[in-house]
């Protein structure tokens, strides 16, 4: 088990790294030529839209997750002009569960952990304990 644990956390450490590359290149090759060649009106007719239309609320939780967040959800009010009540009971709660989900146990299987103790769910009764 320790050696499937320790080829699970060398393949994601890799992953990481690609992935943040392919991150940065997306920030620094991709935005530009997209902002050049799409008006934001474009953009958001026939790029943003589509993406928006095939997800669900909780599944841009990734989207608006950042490092710092403390800052995030005055970025969601004063940048992307997102309603409170929007930020509170939807977008807030997605972030959460993603982190919760998803985020957690990678960076448990990325230090080698053989387990991983999820925080409960805040939907769950030993939550409120």
């Amino acid at each position: 088990m320790k050696e499937t644990v320790a080829e699970l956390s060398s393949a994601f450490k890799t992953f990481k790294a690609d992935t943040e590359a392919h991150l940065v290149e997306e920030e620094v090759l991709v935005m530009p030529l997209m902002r050049h060649h799409f008006t934001p009106a474009e953009w958001k007719k026939h790029v943003e839209s589509i993406i928006l239309r095939k997800a669900k609320p909780s599944d841009l939780g990734w989207l608006l997750r950042q490092k710092d967040p403390k800052g995030q959800r005055a970025w969601m009010l004063s940048v992307a002009h997102i309603p409170g009540p929007v930020i509170s009971f939807v977008l807030m709660p997605a972030i959460k569960q993603f982190e919760r989900e998803i985020t957690a146990p990678m960076r448990a299987l990325i230090a080698g952990s053989t387990s991983f103790d999820p925080e409960p769910s805040p939907q769950c009764v030993c939550a409120l304990m």
